[in-house]
């Protein structure tokens, strides 16, 4: 594991270079990963220029079709062509967010079409996903399973358009602005949280750019910006070099092993990722809070798409994805610390078993990296609650022989037992006048 300690003058000079951020191809160290690069490729639909025109995605196109008929059916007085000399004549940005190597084999007019054509979809997908009446007829046309993909196909990171085209086209689409924006903040919640109901809801800063894609955006829900992010630099990278020596020196327990130490699990306010907090108290408990977190079929797609795009090289980030899974990862060894976690109801999943869970967080792959800043607080005060004897020799009893009630009650009999020997051996030496 390689832990981020990236200094002062690194951090300015990538702070300066956001703005030159580009939609790029994955990194080709996880296109040719032969173990995972399904992760990356689109099941039905292509987005963007990536995978566009692959046969096997031919079916995706007749879908899109199909969509933008239905969409312009409900848009008053606004033809393909208005959306269309619209989108074209924002072709110039559309082009700066992509890398030109990607885009030079289609012209003005062929790039719109494609943006035309994605945008559509993806816009109506997000309805679909909160109109129940007109999703049971298009699982008519695209099946269950079809659109259960398209939605996945929607996280991967070759598989994105501008975030500027998905808004513009939701900006035509509705005369009521505030609804326009209730329909894309509701999908970006359902997809960074799964359908758990999160109580804060994130806000983006005046001085941060619009995310360059829907995945950005995703991402920036999940995490969200933590409020002492401030003082650990623009990116929350800087990493004081006794603070990386420490986190290097942790050791990963389960939570099988924390719970002997009187340590408690529960889920934290929020469903952010960066809210992780750990208090121990004035006896021999603790308690770790952590958000609380779905895991689907999706999850695995998602957070590897995720983490593949916090290791591109112009959108460095903070790393706060690869850090949770990381961080989960240490917690996680067993399918009987998922059980812990289900039961305290900070895991939720529709899989099958807690084997499948563990399974699904066992394969997400962080590619070695971590911000050791994050969450250096947390296990800094686990270690020390974990190694504080006066704490948890209590808790280990507690563990030890009264965790099941057959360990209590055979110890209860084996005390009962001794004080009658104790009694009897008094009597014996001690006969009553």
């Amino acid at each position: 594991m390689y832990n981020i300690d990236i200094p002062d003058q690194i951090a300015e000079k990538v702070s300066s270079h956001r703005g030159r951020r580009r939609i790029r191809r994955l990194p080709a160290v996880l296109r040719y990963e032969e173990r995972t690069k399904h992760n990356y490729e689109p099941k039905i639909i292509s987005f963007g220029p990536f995978h566009h025109g692959k046969p096997s995605l031919h079916l995706g196109e007749t879908f899109k079709l199909k969509a933008l008929e239905t969409f312009l059916s409900t848009c008053d007085n606004k033809d393909k062509l208005f959306f269309h000399n619209t989108i074209e004549s924002n072709i110039d940005e559309i082009r700066r967010c992509y890398d030109e190597v990607s885009i030079e084999e289609h012209d003005d007019a062929a790039l719109a079409e494609m943006m035309l054509l994605d945008g559509f979809f993806i816009v109506s997908l997000m309805e679909l996903l909160f109109n129940t009446e007109s999703l049971i007829n298009v699982l008519f046309t695209i099946g269950m399973a079809g659109f259960s993909y398209a939605i996945r196909d929607m996280f991967l990171l070759e598989n994105q358009i501008p975030y500027l085209v998905i808004k513009l086209i939701i900006k035509l689409r509705y005369d009521d602005a505030r609804k326009g924006e209730d329909l894309l903040n509701n999908f970006l919640n359902f997809a960074a949280f799964q359908g758990h109901h999160n109580k804060d809801g994130a806000t983006r800063d005046e001085d941060e750019d619009e995310p360059l894609h829907l995945l950005e955006a995703i991402r920036r829900k999940m995490v969200s910006k933590p409020r002492s992010e401030g003082k650990n630099g623009p990116l929350g990278l800087k990493v004081k070099e006794e603070v990386y020596i420490r986190t290097r020196l942790y050791t990963s327990r389960s939570v099988t092993d924390l719970k002997a130490k009187g340590i408690d699990f529960k889920p934290s306010p929020t469903a952010f990722l960066r809210d992780v907090k750990f208090n121990s108290h004035f006896v021999f408990s603790g308690d770790l809070n952590l958000p609380v977190r779905c895991i689907s079929e999706k999850t695995k797609v998602l957070f590897t798409n995720l983490i593949a795009y916090e290791t591109t090289p112009d959108n460095v980030s903070d790393y706060a994805v690869s850090s949770y899974v990381n961080l989960m990862k240490s917690l996680i060894h067993t399918a009987k610390d998922v059980k812990e976690l289900r039961e305290k109801r900070i895991l939720v999943s529709n899989l099958g078993s807690d084997e499948e869970v563990f399974q699904v967080l066992k394969d997400i792959d962080t590619c070695g990296m971590e911000n050791s800043g994050i969450f250096h607080e947390v296990k800094e005060r686990i270690e020390e609650h974990y190694n504080n004897k006066t704490k948890t020799w209590m808790a280990e009893l507690m563990h030890t022989y009264f965790d099941s009630p057959w360990t209590a009650i055979a110890l209860l009999a084996a005390t009962l037992l001794l004080c009658l020997t104790l009694l009897q051996t008094y009597f014996t030496i001690h006969p009553s006048n």
